[in-house]
């Protein structure tokens, strides 16, 4: 063939006789064996120790693709199409549980596809040896083969194989970009190049780090060029057909193309246009900033600095030093040796499963990286600079000729003649061998595995999925769940599963246009859509004031205070959540068993240890949430059996609750700092300011202690008497409780919160006549008072177990509600 003049490279024929005896390794049936099974292993592993419900992190993509939800981003439209087609095909019960096979299948491929990526970029680095061919391919499978299993262990991974969610399917293509691009460089084919620019393409138009790999690539050849040492390799031999850039670069272009076009596909299809209030003119604008704002808060300005410094840095040098890591008369010195092996540490850390040395990702909260795609890249690159690591000691242990090089080597000290003697016996050898052996093996015994096979998150989730489970199942025929925002994707999903339709209304979202427009979704009525449109609360007081019929298709979770303020009782509570318009008593007997078994489950969980360092944060806040809401539940019942006159059951249930939030460390740092805050308040108050503010909190043990200098001044003041007292109640002092309270009278008799709390005071006392004036003289005060109507109530009712109307002292301290606030 001709010359071509406008060609980047040469175009000759290509003599294979010529290059034969220069090329390196091929990949042969015992590498596709071990690829294949490596894959399995892969996908065994999985199977064996993942996550027994859908990953968090698929919750909300799964909630879009299966329709429930409209699309938050223009990215990831590659994967929500896909998962589209599942849900469509499937249905919303079978393609939500398929995501997690297809997840552990997809481990399996990346693991079988990085076996042969990993083994090509091996006999690319390391040059062949014709003395030595066995050593050379067994030392290039085995390191291959740890490499693999050290990358699949990884955590970022590991995790993404939990279910086939977007970051599975990214990582899916990077190997096999990777792979590809390998091949091109030994080779120099042209398919392999081509396949290789149009999967990078694709993932360029869904993450930014997609062109972190296109200049990984450029530097990698960069080197590969600038070295005659290797010649060996076909892409840089001058025997061999080269292939255009320009043609790598028209498959990049058509890569990105392609990848855009289904992206603003999947986005349009799912909603996302309507939901956001773009028009098509703001799509391209839009696009380019989620790309931006997806590569800048990916990590913090210190996850940046330390990913650099830990995985590009080291990467870089792998590269730099990789023709003379393995070269048998030329290798390294002892200092850059030295370089080399803490960059291998370094990059090692970040795979292993020993959580405390993913510094850079799990010490602070939030971490100092976010991005699931970022750390899987960076997981990559860690594991070329471990390959280059572990080949430098395998050809050391395994290749190198140390007879040849004690002759090569001139030295005149003794003691350098007895070192070299030394290192060329076969003692020595042998010895280096079997402890690189031992060395690859223990690296993934004692650093990869256990992590993987940790009960701890696996307990964790499988108590969030009974929790989402029953709360839909609780919800019954309800149409909304007012809650708090942190399982609202997958109770929507679930719900979804089981042929219903609920709409979770999240009481701490924002105004955005898509929250306004998931609000907006389900409701006809015009006024329902307008209070939608200012947040879930505001629909929550409307309907109870004015819409009463909706509370029928209404489930709560949060939003109790209003029937406090309002007098009236709290709405029947099961397990989980309670519903207006009541709950039917088996059902709501068989939701409390299920909430205590959640309940000890959880104490169980801490008996064992509680949650461990490893533990992904997004799994430890969803289990605290929903301890955290079990024990408000118990909290809710405990209340409604108190006002039922059952102080057994309420006792029950609160201690239940005070178990469960005295071992939620979250829940507990919130009260700290908000005790710190009201410390640092306090301190500026005034007696009287401070005083107030303990009495709206209904703080009155804090009461007391600003209620006494203000009495010393003023023994008659109303609201310091009352402090007084109810600090008092609250000890069980009910003489001086009382007393401070029938002080309050001096200067406001006409008090009805008074008078009731003294109502009760007597009736804890036994004097149940007493108790009887105080709260009839209460309720001639406020006639309306739906508290005061309800001590009455609870008086008459002891009168009657009396059985007299002036018994003896009745011990129902426990029993009975404590007196309300003034």
């Amino acid at each position: 063939m001709r010359r071509k003049e406008n060609d980047d490279f040469e175009d000759v024929p290509y003599d294979a006789l010529t290059v034969a005896g220069t090329m390196p390794d091929p990949l042969t049936w015992v590498d596709g064996l071990l690829a294949l099974v490596l894959g399995g292993v892969a996908f065994a592993l999985i199977s064996c120790f993942a996550y027994p419900c859908l990953d968090p992190a698929t919750w909300a993509p799964a909630n879009v693709a299966a329709g429930l939800r409209p699309a938050e981003s223009i990215m990831p439209g590659h994967w929500r199409l896909f998962a589209w087609g599942l849900y469509r095909f499937f249905g919303v019960s079978g393609a939500t549980g398929l995501l997690p096979f297809l997840g552990h299948v997809a481990l399996g491929a990346i693991g079988a596809v990085g076996y042969l990526a990993f083994r090509s970029y091996l006999a690319v680095i390391v040059r062949p040896r014709e003395g030595n061919p066995f050593w050379s391919q067994l030392l290039a499978r085995l390191i291959a083969v740890l490499a693999t299993l050290a990358f699949v262990c990884a955590d970022p991974v590991w995790r993404s194989g939990q279910a086939f969610g977007p970051v599975t399917l990214e990582t899916l293509m990077l190997v096999l970009m990777i792979f590809f691009y390998v091949l091109f460089l030994k080779s120099g084919g042209l398919l392999s190049a081509c396949l290789a620019m149009f999967l990078l393409g694709l993932t360029c138009s869904e993450t930014f780090f997609g062109f972190l790999f296109l200049g990984v690539f450029w530097m990698l050849f960069f080197f590969l060029a600038s070295k005659r040492d290797f010649g060996y390799l076909s892409l840089l031999h001058p025997f061999v057909k080269q292939v255009s850039k320009w043609y790598l670069t028209f498959l990049w272009g058509a890569g990105f193309c392609a990848g855009v076009a289904l992206n603003l596909v999947g986005f349009a299809k799912m909603d996302g246009l309507a939901a956001s209030g773009f028009g098509w003119g703001d799509v391209p604008y839009q696009y380019a900033l989620q790309l931006w704002h997806g590569f800048t808060g990916a990590a913090t300005i210190g996850g940046w600095i330390v990913g650099v410094g830990v995985v590009i840095v080291p990467t870089i040098i792998s590269f730099a030093l990789a023709n003379r890591s393995t070269d048998e008369e030329y290798f390294l010195p002892y200092h850059i040796g030295g370089l080399f092996l803490t960059c291998g540490a370094l990059a090692y850390s970040q795979l292993s499963s020993v959580a405390p040395l993913w510094f850079w990702t799990w010490i602070k909260k939030p971490p100092m990286v976010a991005d699931g795609f970022f750390l899987v890249v960076a997981a990559v690159l860690c594991t070329l600079v471990l390959l280059s690591a572990l080949a430098v000691f395998g050809v050391d242990a395994f290749c190198r000729d140390h007879k040849r090089l004690v002759v090569l080597v001139r030295v005149d000290s003794v003691s350098a003649k007895r070192a070299i003697r030394v290192l060329a016996s076969p003692t020595f050898v042998r010895a280096l061998r079997i402890a690189g052996l031992a060395a690859f093996v223990a690296l993934f015994a004692f650093g990869i595995l256990p992590g993987r096979t940790s009960a701890a998150p696996r307990t964790m989730l499988g108590v969030v999925r009974d929790y989402v489970k029953e709360t839909a199942a609780e919800c019954g025929d309800a149409s909304w769940l007012f809650a708090d925002g942190a399982f609202d994707e997958m109770l929507e999903l679930e719900s979804a599963c089981s042929g219903k339709r609920l709409r979770v209304l999240s009481m701490m979202s924002g105004q955005s246009p898509r929250e306004v427009h998931v609000r907006r979704e389900s409701l006809q009525d015009s006024e329902d859509r307008r209070s939608a449109a200012v947040g879930a609360p505001s629909r929550r007081r409307t309907w109870q004031r004015d819409r009463t019929d909706r509370l029928a298709h209404v489930a709560r979770q949060l939003g109790f205070g209003l029937w406090r303020r309002s007098g009236e009782a709290t709405p029947s509570a099961s397990g989980l959540v309670s519903r207006p318009a009541g709950v039917p008593e088996d059902a709501r007997r068989a939701g409390i068993a299920v909430a205590h078994d959640l309940a000890k489950r959880i104490l169980a969980f801490y008996a064992a240890g509680g949650i461990t360092a490893g533990v992904d944060p997004r799994i430890r806040d969803l289990f605290l949430f929903a301890q955290w809401r079990v024990a408000r539940m118990a909290r809710l019942r405990a209340e409604i059996l108190d006002r039922q006159g059952d102080a057994a059951g309420a006792l029950a249930e609160n201690a239940l609750s005070d178990k469960l939030d005295d071992s939620n460390a979250s829940l507990k740092r919130i009260l700290e700092g908000m005790a710190r805050s009201r410390d640092m308040t306090l301190r500026q108050m005034t007696p009287r300011e401070g005083l107030q503010f303990a009495l709206v909190r209904a703080d009155f043990n804090l009461a007391r202690r600003y209620a006494e200098p203000i009495l010393d001044a003023d023994p008659d003041d109303a609201n310091a008497n009352f402090g007084m007292g109810m600090g008092y109640f609250e000890l069980k002092q009910y003489g001086r409780a009382e007393e401070f309270l029938r002080r309050c009278l001096k200067r406001n008799g006409s008090e009805p919160a008074v008078w009731n709390n003294l109502a009760i005071i007597a009736m804890l006392r036994g004097n149940l006549r007493e108790a009887r004036e105080d709260a009839l003289h209460a309720l001639q005060l406020a006639p309306d008072s739906m508290e005061i109507r309800d001590t009455l109530k609870q008086v008459e009712e002891a009168a009657k177990k009396a059985g007299e109307t002036n018994a003896p002292p009745v011990k129902a301290e426990d029993g009975v509600s404590p007196p309300k606030n003034k």
